[in-house]
């Protein structure tokens, strides 16, 4: 009992310190608002800023090369790079890059 009552007696001399840090821990710990919680908001938005930051770079790619395929010669080049296609009468020959096999290890 004198335990429970040194508690109370703590408590009693004490009960602006306790109150005020009974309000922090709600308000930065476990309320819905808390800080905690828009600390992890604000790293959503950032992360949410960089994504729509590549989302408007990869728009303007594809604009210019839209734009670049109204062109006659870009059509051709790119059909060329991309899909291998060739002109009547002509090679296409493909070279490719391949990784040094004669060095055993």
């Amino acid at each position: 009992m004198s335990r429970m009552h040194s508690l109370v007696d703590f408590l009693g001399r004490h009960k602006y310190v306790v109150t005020v840090f009974l309000i922090i821990l709600i308000v930065g710990l476990l309320d819905e608002n808390s800080w905690y919680n828009r600390y992890q908001r604000l790293q959503n938005i950032d992360k949410l800023r960089m994504e729509m930051q590549s989302y408007k770079d990869m728009y303007e790619n594809d604009t210019r090369e839209l734009k670049l395929l109204n062109q006659r010669d870009y059509v051709e080049k790119f059909a060329r790079e991309r899909y291998l296609m060739k002109r009547e009468n002509e090679d296409v020959f493909v070279i490719t890059n391949r990784p040094d096999t004669s060095s055993f290890q």
